[in-house]
């Protein structure tokens, strides 16, 4: 790559290197961006955003049986006369095994990115746009009564809202199933919010590609114009070059005639330009006649 050479062909037609550089610079704006002049100069990005919100809830029971060291022991069965076991009261509160709560985070989670769950939602989310899943232990293996809820949406409030909504409409399927199926209250799973809805933060801007590769075509463009503009500008003094080149080599013939008759004299052989020297400089000196013998008749 010969770069003073470049560099002297933008420089040459620099009219045109800059007005391309200029229009080069305006395409890749307008690629990215929309300019509106409608109420004051407006500029927007084209495409989308995508904005994200985490919260997390825990799958826990009345009582609060994270807290207890050992949780109380089942009431024992009672039967009546015949025999039969007796049904326990609703109203008497009962401890779930411990480790049952990790499954049902894992479950919940599942059910979280459902189609019933999110159709419930105003927005009507799509499966891109809800993540959940139960938390694992610091040691590994070990499934945590916890499930981290993470929403997407175009706009930071949209997808703060749309995690929002995801929890309620979590909680009101839990709760319509468990009315449907007559689980007393006592019995009852809950979902208590660990963390509300983070403010939405920025996952992903508009893509700036198409800038970039019309900045890189308006500058290959305007390279290749001027380069075009120089061959058609040289290609006539290249000919006229030619043309000269052509005509000197005649210089030194004669005809054999002419010159046994006296008519003419044979021309000096053209002395040959010194390597370096510049066409259009001053020419040699003529040489000295010579002359020619006579056949005797």
């Amino acid at each position: 790559m010969n770069l003073p050479r470049h560099a002297a062909v933008l420089w040459r037609f620099r009219v045109v290197t800059i007005v391309g550089v200029l229009l080069t610079l305006a395409l890749s704006v307008m690629a990215s961006y929309k300019v509106s002049l409608a109420g004051g100069l407006k500029i927007e990005a084209r495409g989308e955003s995508t904005w994200s919100s985490d919260s997390s809830m825990l799958v826990t029971q009345l009582g609060f049986p994270e807290g207890r060291v050992t949780l109380p022991e089942a009431p024992e069965l009672k039967t009546d006369a015949t025999g039969k076991e007796e049904p326990i009261p609703a109203d008497q509160l009962q401890f779930a095994d411990p480790n049952r709560f990790g499954g049902l985070a894992d479950l919940y989670s599942q059910l979280a990115m459902s189609d019933r769950v999110r159709l419930r939602t105003p927005e009507k989310a799509n499966p891109a746009q809800v993540t959940a899943g139960a938390l694992q232990g610091a040691s590994g293996g070990v499934i945590l009564p916890v499930i981290k809820l993470t929403t997407s949406a175009p706009t930071q409030q949209g997808a703060q809202k749309l995690n929002e909504h995801m929890i309620e409409a979590l909680r009101g399927t839990l709760k319509e199933d468990q009315t449907k199926n007559q689980v007393p209250e006592k019995q009852r799973v809950e979902l208590v919010a660990l963390n509300a809805p983070s403010p939405g933060y920025l996952l992903s801007g508009p893509s700036k590609t198409s800038s970039l590769m019309a900045f890189v075509l308006g500058l290959l463009g305007t390279l290749a114009l001027t380069h075009l503009l120089a061959a058609m500008r040289g290609g006539g003094s290249r000919k006229r070059t030619a043309v000269a080149e052509d005509e000197d080599s005649f210089d030194g013939i004669v005809d054999p005639w002419a010159v046994e008759n006296g008519a003419a004299e044979p021309a000096a052989p053209a002395r040959p330009v010194p390597a370096g020297s510049v066409w259009g400089g001053p020419p040699p000196p003529p040489a000295p006649p010579t002359s020619v013998p006579r056949r005797p008749r």
